[in-house]
């Protein structure tokens, strides 16, 4: 599971993990609402048995990203049940929304973190040159909420990375 400020570099150290089916927010949102900019679409709130009429943005919103997690760990259980290596491409910054993963898929498989460590400057000024912006004040916000990862969430491994990608640590779990 990649940890990191939003243009740290999880997307690029990623796909240099071989033999690792990387699952992304952003892509099924493309797959499932037509754009991945979208967090839900009116017709994809029907199918689900909501009326979208007579919701909130807030509700059509949460209801959006409710279907994306749910739909994103089915994925991720089923690719590791079939003895995957599976990676979320996500920012995975608060223990509370790991735990949607690391909790299901304990016992299944390894549960790795890779931890990278980019300043914010570096961050914004990377964001500023892609294609899709998450923005100066999600990449401050997002900062803000950063919780390192810890054993006692589940984690077996546990390696940070610096800004360049580089391996500078590797923490194992003790096993009793």
């Amino acid at each position: 599971m990649p940890i990191g400020l939003p243009a740290s570099g999880k997307s690029t150290l990623m796909k240099k993990l071989e033999n690792t089916v990387i699952l992304s927010g952003d892509t099924l949102r493309g797959e499932l609402f037509g754009d991945e900019n979208l967090q839900y679409t009116d017709a994809s709130l029907r199918k689900l048995g909501y009326d979208p009429e007579n919701m909130t943005l807030r509700e059509k919103v949460v209801a959006g990203q409710k279907l994306i997690w749910e739909t994103l760990l089915d994925k991720a259980l089923q690719l590791l049940k079939e003895g995957k290596n599976v990676a979320y491409d996500g920012v995975n910054n608060v223990p509370k929304y790991r735990a949607l993963i690391l909790v299901p898929a304990s016992g299944i498989a390894v549960l790795h973190a890779l931890v990278i460590n980019t300043d914010i400057e570096t961050c914004i000024a990377r964001d500023r040159m892609r294609a899709r912006h998450a923005g100066e004040e999600t990449i401050r916000h997002v900062a803000m909420y950063m919780t390192a990862p810890v054993f006692s969430e589940g984690f077996d491994i546990i390696d940070t990375y610096n800004k360049n990608g580089e391996l500078v640590s590797r923490r194992t779990k003790e096993k009793a």
